[in-house]
């Protein structure tokens, strides 16, 4: 198996996994499954290393993708990552100064950044484009990966960005209940 295929099989396997897992517990939050709220609190206490390490396969995942394989990322994909690197410092601050006050603004980055990056997920399968997205040799409408039918770069990075919204709520929660109990 070539290097480029393992990278894109692995990264379409993480992403598949990762919608499963989102689906399942979306879906049990919304039935009210009371397992679910010991998973809502473990996601909240460990918040800031599960985050980490999203936002840290999604900055390799993207360079690997770039500078590994010579995908050139299109105008799109680079926004879409100002809004994603600077989570990694951001985070790796928070765990040293232990300050969980750093979910608000990731919060706020992720949603920005899932918005770019779920408007690029809807024109690259077809859906109507407001923007001239092409950048020297990237274009947006260049699909380098489809895999299961769906899965696309930026669907991986729409994947990335939904789980820092649903760790950044999980620990704002938690965060939230812990104050209520210190009361």
């Amino acid at each position: 198996m070539a290097i480029s295929s393992f990278i894109v099989h692995s990264t379409s396997i993480i992403t598949l996994a990762s919608h499963i897992a989102l689906v399942i517990f979306l879906v049990g939050l919304w039935l009210k499954v009371p397992a679910l709220r010991a998973i809502k609190s473990f996601l909240g206490r460990y918040v800031l290393g599960l985050s980490f390490v999203v936002v840290l396969v999604g900055f390799v995942g993207s360079l690997l993708y770039s500078e590994g394989l010579g995908y050139e990322p299109c105008v799109l994909c680079w926004i879409g990552r100002v809004f994603l690197y600077p989570q990694i410092i951001m985070i790796a601050l928070a765990m040293y100064f232990k300050d969980l006050g750093v979910l608000k603004y990731l919060l706020g980055l992720s949603v920005i950044g899932g918005l770019i990056a779920l408007y690029q997920s809807l024109t690259l399968l077809g859906g109507p484009s407001f923007t001239a997205c092409t950048s020297e040799g990237g274009s947006c409408a260049v699909i380098y990966v489809l895999e299961y039918g769906y899965i696309t770069i930026p669907m991986m990075a729409l994947t990335a960005f939904v789980l820092m919204i649903v760790l950044c709520w999980a620990g704002l929660y938690q965060n939230r209940a812990s104050s209520i109990g210190d009361r």
